[in-house]
């Protein structure tokens, strides 16, 4: 028989479109809808009977087409279709996702009925969202965030997370605050499957971004961080942002090992006293005039030793800025006024206009007074005679500011200065006002921002009208036995 050209053509349309229609026919086919403009699938916008099709979040829970495969993760069947498939009735696994707890939707893991008017509900205890309660079916997917599996930063729900994962994650928020700052310790996790792998994966660690920039481990379990499980955590090493911070490019060791859920005082990263540069010298107490850290770094800490400001601390930068109330205003380190950045390692250098390295006040009373300039890390930069004489003591210069010298040249005293200064509690004016350790009064009233005038036992009934601001010039001393009980200039 001969065959025209006609029919072979419609014969093979007929072929090619059966095909076709064989390999499109996906479940959205019947149960969603397109949008014109683009031919992309999505929810239907109502229940409609007669296709099958129906509204809610189907299309945000599938980053594929919505193949039977898809679909049986939450549908059991779906992947055989048979013609029992259109039963009139919807059924939802009671393991979703293969969960380890049971899911129930709607508060039930029952198969129920098909109706043109649904109500919608919710998932519970699934691993896609971290065995939360999901959102209500059909709610908008934009309000669908970080959060609301998880907590940003994560809080868990069972109670191994109180103080543990929960604690240390809500630490770190406050250095590096939201969803975005994820990706210091955690890649960039924002993909469909971030989700819908949960529980059967490892957590992800990554310390890739600033502030540590590749360097760090954590030695802890990657596949318990589900609530459900027993959590365990473990210890992060040779991070930047639990180190001393004294270095820029390399790295020096913690006081204190950085365990998850624990806790970090200042001494768990830097020494309780930091030895480097001229710290030891500052901090001391012993021989010294402790300087708590918040004098040299307000921009970080506090005077209560705690952070002031979370951008500038684990910010890869020495933050120097001189508290304007023990020091001068126009405080300047290297040159520059503070608060000023310096990086972590470099160079030491001076320090100037700083109250704490100064005469206390200028001639006959007066302000400002004459700043030195100390060198930090070189010590003989600070030593007494470098801010003021300092009476004869050790050889020095006596001091001549107003009646000093007459005062320091009438003196026998081994520690001239005590006679007037410090000598509350003292009978004598040894070296132990200033030299012995939980004795001195040198630690508590030196570089105080005020003229301290306390006459050495038995002079201790004596009176000086003078203010203690310096500044306010010279006062009067009366009923002091070396004037002979009478006033003195």
């Amino acid at each position: 028989m001969r065959i025209r050209p006609c029919m072979l053509i419609v014969t093979c349309l007929l072929v090619f479109l059966t095909q076709n229609v064989e390999a499109a026919l996906l479940c959205n086919g019947c149960h969603g809808t397109l949008i014109p403009v683009d031919n992309r699938p999505v929810d239907a916008s109502f229940r409609n009977p007669s296709s099958g099709g129906f509204p809610g979040n189907h299309r945000t829970h599938m980053d594929e087409p919505a193949s039977p495969a898809a679909c049986a993760i939450c549908h059991p069947g779906s992947n055989t279709y048979e013609a029992s498939h259109r039963d009139g009735l919807i059924k939802v696994s009671s393991r979703i996702n293969n969960s380890s707890l049971t899911t129930p939707y709607n508060n039930t893991t029952s198969v129920f009925p098909q109706t043109a008017t649904p109500t919608p509900g919710s998932c519970a205890s699934v691993n896609c969202h971290f065995e939360t309660a999901t959102p209500i079916w059909g709610n908008d997917p934009v309000l669908t965030n970080c959060g609301t599996c998880h907590g940003a930063p994560p809080t868990g729900t069972a109670s191994s997370y109180i103080g543990g994962a929960a604690g240390s994650h809500a630490k770190h928020d406050q250095y590096y605050p939201g969803s975005n700052n994820c990706q210091k310790c955690h890649p960039n996790n924002t993909s469909f499957q971030h989700a819908t792998s949960a529980g059967s994966r490892d957590l992800k660690i990554s310390f890739a971004a600033f502030p540590n920039s590749g360097s760090g481990s954590y030695d802890g379990a990657l596949n318990d961080y589900l609530p459900s499980q027993t959590n365990v955590f473990g210890n992060c090493t040779a991070t930047y942002c639990h180190s001393p911070g004294n270095k820029s490019t390399s790295y020096n060791n913690p006081n204190q090992t950085a365990t998850w859920g624990g806790a970090l005082g200042c001494a768990g990263c830097h020494l309780a006293a930091p030895a480097t540069g001229s710290h030891g010298r500052h901090l001391s107490s012993n021989y010294n005039v402790p300087a708590a850290c918040y004098i040299c770094h307000a921009a970080t800490v506090t005077s209560e030793a705690t952070i002031s400001s979370t951008a500038n601390h684990v910010n890869k930068k020495v933050d120097i800025a001189f508290s304007s109330t023990t020091t001068a205003i126009l405080g300047k380190y290297s040159g520059h006024q503070t608060p000023m950045q310096k990086n972590p390692g470099s160079g030491y250098a001076n320090c100037e206009n700083v109250y704490c390295h100064s005469s206390a006040q200028g001639p006959g009373g007066s302000w400002p007074p004459a700043y030195s300039s100390p060198k930090w890390g070189v010590s003989a930069t600070g030593k007494c005679p470098s801010c003021h004489d300092n009476g004869g003591i050790h050889g020095g210069a006596l001091i001549n500011s107003g009646s000093h010298g007459k005062h320091l040249n009438s003196f026998t005293d081994s520690n001239k200065c005590g006679v007037c200064h410090y000598g509350s509690g003292f009978a004598t004016t040894g070296c132990t006002q200033c030299h012995t350790a939980g004795n001195s009064k040198l630690p508590v009233l030196h570089a105080n921002r005020k003229v301290d005038v306390n006459f050495l036992d038995p002079y201790n009934s004596t009176t000086y009208n003078g203010t203690p601001e310096p500044g306010d010039g010279y006062g009067t001393c009366g009923s002091i036995s070396c004037h002979g009980n009478t006033s003195a200039q």
